[in-house]
């Protein structure tokens, strides 16, 4: 049973970072791209009082606030673009490693 779990170990927490680095880019390049369509960001606003609501924003509505959003969705994404090419990277080295032989 420990030779499963030396196993399964480091393939589960690789594929784990793969779906994390996949969901980042997903979730980054979908606001990028609503804000492209429509020129409105998804963001939560406090209102003042005790609960907070999501709203879409525009710049023309809250211009400060749409500066942040739209510069942590263009972030969100950088990010997860980058874990997703350094993951592809890592398979690419993976794949290209070939066995020496045993002297």
């Amino acid at each position: 049973m420990m030779g499963w779990l030396r196993f399964l170990k480091p393939v589960s927490t690789y594929v784990a970072s793969v779906a994390v680095a996949v969901f980042v880019a997903w979730h980054g390049c979908g606001e990028l791209y609503r804000w492209y369509t429509t020129g409105e960001l998804l963001t939560r606003l406090d209102s003042g009082t005790r609960w907070a609501h999501w709203q879409l924003i525009t710049f023309d509505s809250h211009p400060f606030n749409f500066i942040i959003a739209f510069a942590i969705d263009a972030s969100i994404a950088a990010i997860g673009l980058a874990a997703c090419v350094l993951q592809y990277l890592i398979i690419r080295k993976w794949w290209n490693d070939k066995p020496r032989p045993a002297d």
